[in-house]
């Protein structure tokens, strides 16, 4: 290995290490059935049964759009450490997060607390591969990443992802 490719992945890990070093600390769901931030513009639910599931068009268009992402990103040589590197990320969010909801492990993921944990595992999980990456974050990435920082659960999307904005709860 050469000194450049030390210090890149050096960099690299430097970089994900600080991110997994947060997760801990970001309030995961406490806000949810709160109000918005003032000034936000996005809608929201009140409840866990108003979220239109996983078959409702807009939230499979978000589902399949991060999919497509991870899918782009996981190509190539360092496809097994990349999809090593996301499935430790969401591993670690779905841990930490699952007891800030009425997660139950009797249930399936489209159990709308447990779709909640492992979407923001999955993102979180995105989050890591492109800061590994050093690539800059789609937006609409960025505004759900927004969301579950500041305690809420981007549970659906109004317009076309990732141009419009997304239904939080």
């Amino acid at each position: 290995m050469s000194a450049d490719e030390f210090l890149t992945s050096l960099n690299r890990m430097t970089r994900v290490a600080k991110f997994l070093n947060t997760l801990e600390d970001i309030p995961w769901f406490a806000n949810i059935g709160k109000p918005l931030p003032e000034g936000s513009t996005s809608k929201r639910i009140h409840s866990w049964d108003e979220w239109p599931g996983p078959e409702e068009p807009s939230v499979a268009e978000v589902g399949d759009a991060t999919s497509d992402i991870f899918e782009e990103l996981t190509q190539g040589e360092d496809s097994d450490q990349l999809s090593k590197l996301h499935r430790r990320i969401r591993n670690s969010v779905v841990r930490i997060a699952k007891h800030r909801v009425p997660f139950d492990e009797d249930e399936d993921t489209w159990h709308a607390p447990n779709a909640a944990v492992c979407e923001a595992g999955w993102v979180a999980g995105l989050i890591g591969l492109f800061l590994w990456l050093n690539r800059p974050v789609p937006p609409g990435l960025v505004e759900e990443w927004k969301w579950f920082v500041a305690g809420h659960w981007p549970c659906d999307w109004e317009g076309d992802y990732p141009e419009g904005q997304p239904i939080v709860y």
